[in-house]
């Protein structure tokens, strides 16, 4: 609900996930193969749930995820080295780059 997605201190989100590094490269394969078959561009977030068996099961993709204190795509750029700045001013310039075909 949105009291425990948005304000909250108790909800944990998990960056990195600690899964393997084989597991990872197969749930970003996963993720970036929705992306771009949902006909996305520069960035978004794509919500994955992995079942008891172990496979992936496709929830959504976002393409106008939160940009909270909160959100997981500020998190996500956190844990890759990106400050928030650092990561609005990448998907200008990858957008930019889209705009003018170079991309």
């Amino acid at each position: 609900d949105f009291d425990a997605k948005y304000l909250s201190e108790k909800t944990v989100f998990t960056c990195p996930s600690g899964l393997s590094q084989a597991e990872e490269k197969e749930l970003a394969d996963l993720a970036l193969e929705a992306f771009r078959l949902s006909g996305c561009q520069v960035w978004g977030r794509v919500d994955l749930i992995r079942e008891h068996s172990g496979r992936w099961q496709l929830l959504e993709v976002n393409t106008v995820p939160g940009m909270t204190s909160h959100s997981l795509v500020p998190m996500a750029a956190r844990a890759a080295g990106l400050s928030s700045l650092e990561m609005l001013i990448e998907i200008f310039r990858a957008s930019e780059a889209v705009r003018r075909g170079q991309r």
